[in-house]
């Protein structure tokens, strides 16, 4: 019993978080650009849904905006988050080699 209303405050929250987290962080992006980009750049002011599509841009453009970065190297890793010690035996196969 005591699951089922846990699962159902978790799923209300994140109902009521992730919008909100949302429009609160659109809102201060659009805040920065309006106080610093018009003032130092000369750009226009933009609207609320401008700096969401600049938002998305942004995250098409450079990848995952929340800091988790996958491995996009050709490697036994597929993708994965690692250190990439499984390139440390191929550095020095890679070097170029120095003229004698």
């Amino acid at each position: 019993m005591m699951n089922k209303k846990w699962i159902g405050w978790k799923i209300l929250g994140g109902v009521i978080f992730i919008p909100g987290a949302v429009l609160l962080v659109t809102w201060l992006f659009m805040l920065l650009w309006n106080a610093l980009m018009t003032k130092v750049f000369g750009l226009p002011e933009i609207s609320f849904w401008q700096g969401l599509g600049l938002i998305v841009l942004a995250k098409f453009l450079f990848g995952n905006i929340c800091g988790k970065k996958k491995c996009r190297c050709k490697c036994k890793c597929k993708g994965e988050k690692h250190s990439h010690e499984c390139h440390d035996g191929d550095k020095e196969d890679k070097l170029p080699e120095q003229p004698s």
